[in-house]
């Protein structure tokens, strides 16, 4: 998974993203203008696809080549079949 840097940055990103989203609800109470709350949910999508793209990529730096390099060959379908299916589920998010 992530070493403690980017566990830390990781962590300090979504805790952005959480004041992002508080901040979309006082939008939606205060009955803001529904285009200025519609730019906000967009970054809030693209604050998130990129915090997603930091654990994929930190997923594929660790436990899958630690997988190829160490693994047995059954370990090795297995977590290329696992990659196959994250790309297919979240490579739209992560590829935005």
């Amino acid at each position: 998974m992530l070493s403690d840097k980017p566990k830390d940055d990781m962590v300090n990103r979504l805790k952005r993203i959480e004041g992002q989203v508080a901040g979309i609800r006082r939008m939606i109470e205060s009955e803001t203008y529904c285009v200025e709350v519609l730019h906000q949910f967009a970054a809030v999508q693209g604050a998130l696809a990129k915090a997603a793209q930091g654990v994929l990529s930190a997923h594929v730096d660790s436990c899958v080549s630690t997988t190829l390099i160490e693994g047995g060959p059954e370990e090795r379908k297995a977590k290329m079949a696992e990659l196959v299916d994250l790309f297919d589920r979240y490579g739209r998010v992560v590829g935005r």
